[in-house]
């Protein structure tokens, strides 16, 4: 009688550290776009802010920032595309919501160096989004790049 075939081994719930920095990143940047991206204070007191998601770019880098979620993680359950080409679409994904920040960035400085001149606006300042933004596209880029040795659990 033929020895009975091992088990087949089971699929590892374990995720590569690398993987899920990249996720959290992408969080981040979709976080941002919910966020202040410019502030302004008037002489009165009053703060305005410009939400990300309320500007030209912010809905771009909001579907970069859902694109590159679903890159990283599809390949956990099935491999629809080589390792090597998803981890590069994504840290080119990542890569690009970091320079759209920082353009940004340079935009609304810009915008309040004009406004210096202005006597109804206090202060005006880059917003938190904006930079949780260029962190976490930067959080993405390095997961993206960085070897991925160590794992971490995966939640059910």
């Amino acid at each position: 009688m033929p020895a009975a075939a091992p088990p087949a081994p089971r699929p590892s719930r374990r995720v590569p550290a690398s993987a899920a920095v990249a996720v959290i990143g992408a969080m981040l940047i979709a976080l941002g776009t919910a966020l202040p991206w410019a502030t302004v204070t008037t002489a009165s007191g009053d703060e305005v802010s410009v939400r990300g998601i309320d500007t030209e770019n912010g809905p771009i880098v909001l579907v970069i920032a859902i694109v590159l979620a679903v890159v990283v993680v599809t390949p956990v359950r099935q491999r629809v595309i080589a390792s090597s080409s998803r981890r590069l679409i994504a840290a080119s994904l990542a890569a690009g919501a970091v320079v759209i920040g920082a353009l940004d960035v340079t935009e609304v400085r810009t915008v309040l160096e004009g406004l210096d001149q202005d006597p109804d606006v206090s202060s005006g300042a880059v917003g938190s989004g904006l930079v949780l933004t260029i962190i976490g596209g930067c959080a993405s880029v390095a997961g993206c790049v960085s070897p991925r040795t160590s794992r971490v659990a995966a939640s059910r």
